[in-house]
């Protein structure tokens, strides 16, 4: 299940997906999707051949194809990422429906905990720039 924040959920394989249907609801003031997702987890089968670097893509249906409008690259830990999907013709009649599509390769998955939907105008935010202090690389 995917409508619950439990680290579970659905093991992504490369071009697997979820399509979601959220429904006949109001997205008239904003709409953001939030997503949670841990990458390079180790599975079993059939290796899969390597198509891009891996990612969740999130895809909605206009005029019948399925378009990409974001991406999430997996970390090897939980991450939480969210999507403005209000700037895109969404149909409420229609039911508000979304594709999740993973890249990945090899037996390598991504592991999709949790995904929902926030409706209304965005939350006011602060950005602080800061200095960067240090970085090391290997």
């Amino acid at each position: 299940m995917i409508n619950q924040d439990n680290n579970q959920g659905f093991d992504a394989y490369s071009q697997d997906y979820i399509d979601i249907n959220f429904g006949n609801i109001n997205v008239s003031n904003g709409a953001r999707m939030v997503l949670k997702a841990k990458g390079f987890n180790e599975g079993v089968g059939t290796p899969r051949p390597f198509i891009g670097a891996p990612a969740i893509v999130v895809q909605i249906n206009i005029n019948g194809i399925w378009t990409e409008i974001g991406r999430l690259r997996p970390r090897f830990d939980w991450d939480i990422c969210a999507f403005d999907i209000s700037t895109y013709s969404l149909n409420p009649a229609n039911g508000i429906k979304l594709r999740l599509y993973s890249i990945s390769h090899d037996l390598k998955y991504t592991i999709i905990d949790y995904v929902g939907l926030e409706t209304g105008t965005e939350p006011a935010k602060t950005i602080n720039n800061l200095p960067l202090s240090n970085a090391v690389f290997s």
